[in-house]
């Protein structure tokens, strides 16, 4: 279940964590994140964050691209997250940085509108 302060760790110990969401829940169209990631000690991580959102159930993605601005603290905008039919979503977010590269996943069932 979708909620603010939801955290998913990736393989090489980055934690990515949604700090707050616009909507407040998932939805249908367009959504906007707010995104901390920090290593396994609490370090935060700046770099290049990238999203990927894929519907794996159809086998597509989402038919926009996200922008994503650095805050230069290891948080992270995301705008235009583009969940653009109902079902479930796979969104990975991606960081590649001099700390570490890393990837972690979140999986939502989108209902509608």
């Amino acid at each position: 279940m979708f909620t603010p302060g939801l955290t998913s760790n990736g393989p090489a110990g980055a934690a990515f964590t949604i700090l707050s969401a616009t909507p407040s829940a998932v939805q249908q169209g367009l959504n906007d994140w707010n995104v901390r990631v920090r290593d396994a000690g609490g370090t935060p991580i700046t770099g290049t964050l990238t999203i990927t959102s894929v519907m794996p159930d159809h086998g597509h993605g989402s038919p926009t691209i996200a922008t994503v601005t650095s805050n230069g603290d290891g948080t992270y905008g995301i705008s235009g997250i583009n969940l653009s039919m109902r079902g479930v979503w796979q969104v990975t977010l991606t960081i590649a940085s001099p700390q570490m590269n890393d990837s972690a996943s979140f999986d939502f069932c989108v209902d509608g509108t």
